[in-house]
């Protein structure tokens, strides 16, 4: 049974009991019930479908992307079908039980249902869908607009952003904030027929840089699971010099070892994907260790969703589970990408032309993925159960580029990073500049003490300057 609800404004209990039945369609315009037999496929797998305007989803909810570096709030580029919460809902169409007693609090705020709903979908970090509208009956943005601004900065605070309320008052009376935004449009589209969904055989790829210990490790725990991978392609930037004879012959056929002298972490994995055979690959890092059903899990999901990416939390070695995000429970729209413990459909990094070089030698890759992916349409889920063993090796990899974990900095060090600067420069609008970088600040205070936040806050202009100066030869991959 489908419901059509012609109404802009309803309250909740009328919002909910209407979800009771097995499907609902709140439409502004001519979306009658047989139009949904075009999307029977996608009901069967998502919360809600909806045919929004692009340009005025990215309009409308412009000011959010300078309070969060969260790649949910970043515009739309793609101009195809995509994977988001962002949309206006000149017709949305809502699977039953999606919507719940506990979040009442989502509908109960005196806005219009559509940016109700669409508030919704973000906290549920259900899986929703956009497909572009080409029949808007009449102008959304002034009337959202108008309702939005009040609303904003708390839906983000209350959505995980730690933020002090001072830079959330700051973006509030912040004039530049509303001004029109220019989104350029995607040139390529990743809303992407997988085909049957039955993955039988998938590469892993691990590059290493003098690891040998932690890689026999990881390579044996692949080995050991419950579902073994197809081919492991091992890309190894160990230097000739340092390189142990034969070491390759211990591994088993499944194993192909590949030695090249450029290194870094994006042309390693580049190279890697260009050796795969199989549709689908895991993401892996060696200096970590699957359990016996990562691979089972992220299989599962991917086999039972739309999603391009499976992506899994890390935990340290003594940590048990007790220790994973009690703010992720179960699935959901990922906004993060853990370039170390993800399946991914391969055509997605092809399509989008691999790992960018711009991270070669820097921190950052993981984000700098998940945001390609979000812009271009494509969908990456949050797969609790899918855990792998991160030992967070002090010797190999990226350490032997100096690059620290993200969230700390040493003084001598640029700050923020290249790389963290190049990803402001290529997701976001001049004007939230200052903005995404202050994020990065409130970031990295996190993860020091009194005495390092004080010696931060002194140092910063000079640093600053210096992370300026470095980022210029990245900037070519813009």
């Amino acid at each position: 049974m489908i419901d059509i609800l012609n109404k802009y404004n309803i309250d909740f209990e009328e919002l909910k009991a209407a979800n009771s039945r097995d499907h609902v369609i709140f439409s502004t315009s001519s979306l009658r019930k047989n139009d949904v037999r075009d999307y029977s496929d996608e009901l069967g797998t998502i919360d809600i479908l909806s045919f929004s305007d692009f340009e005025k989803c990215n309009s409308v909810f412009s000011g959010l992307m300078g309070l969060s570096s969260n790649w949910k709030y970043l515009p739309i580029t793609s101009k195809m079908s995509c994977w988001t919460w962002k949309f206006l809902g000149e017709q949305i169409i809502i699977k039953k039980g999606t919507i719940k007693s506990q979040h009442k609090s989502f509908v109960d705020q005196n806005l219009p249902v559509v940016f109700q709903i669409a508030m919704l979908l973000y906290g549920l970090e259900a899986s929703g869908k956009v497909i572009k509208s080409y029949h808007v009956p009449f102008d959304l943005e002034d009337v959202l607009r108008k309702k939005i601004s009040d609303f904003e900065s708390s839906f983000v605070k209350k959505n995980g952003t730690r933020t002090p309320n001072i830079f959330f008052r700051y973006n509030y009376i912040n004039p530049l904030k509303r001004l029109p935004i220019e989104v350029n449009s995607s040139t390529v589209n990743l809303d992407i027929n997988c085909g049957p969904r039955s993955i039988k055989e998938f590469s892993v790829i691990i590059p290493t840089l003098n690891r040998p210990d932690w890689l026999v490790k990881a390579i044996d725990s692949l080995e050991n699971s419950t579902i073994v991978p197809t081919e492991i392609i091992v890309v190894d930037q160990t230097p000739i010099e340092r390189r142990i004879q034969n070491f390759e012959d211990q591994f088993s056929d499944r194993v192909r070892y590949f030695y090249r002298n450029e290194k870094g972490q994006a042309s390693s994995r580049n190279f890697a994907i260009s050796k795969c055979r199989f549709d689908w690959v895991y993401l892996f890092d060696d200096d970590s260790e699957v359990r016996e059903d990562t691979l089972g899990h992220h299989i599962q999901l991917l086999e039972r969703s739309k999603a391009l990416v499976s992506t899994g939390p890390s935990l340290a070695p003594w940590k048990d589970d007790s220790y994973l995000p009690k703010d992720k429970p179960h699935v959901m729209v990922s906004n993060v990408l853990d370039t170390g413990n993800a399946m991914i459909y391969k055509q997605t990094l092809d399509i989008l032309g691999g790992f960018n070089m711009a991270f070669n030698r820097g921190s950052g890759i993981d984000d700098n993925l998940g945001k390609r992916i979000f812009q271009n349409g494509g969908l990456v889920l949050w797969n609790p159960k899918a855990v792998r063993t991160h030992h967070k090796a002090v010797e190999g990899g990226l350490r032997e580029f100096g690059v620290t974990w993200i969230g700390k900095t040493k003084l001598y060090k640029p700050f923020p990073a290249p790389t963290a600067l190049y990803n402001i420069y290529k997701f976001y609008p001049k004007r939230y500049f200052l903005n995404q970088v202050v994020l990065v600040i409130i970031n990295a205070m996190r993860y020091h003490n009194g005495r390092e936040r004080l010696l931060l806050i002194i140092s910063f202009m000079p640093r600053f300057v210096l992370s300026i100066f470095k980022s210029l030869p990245i900037i070519k991959y813009y």
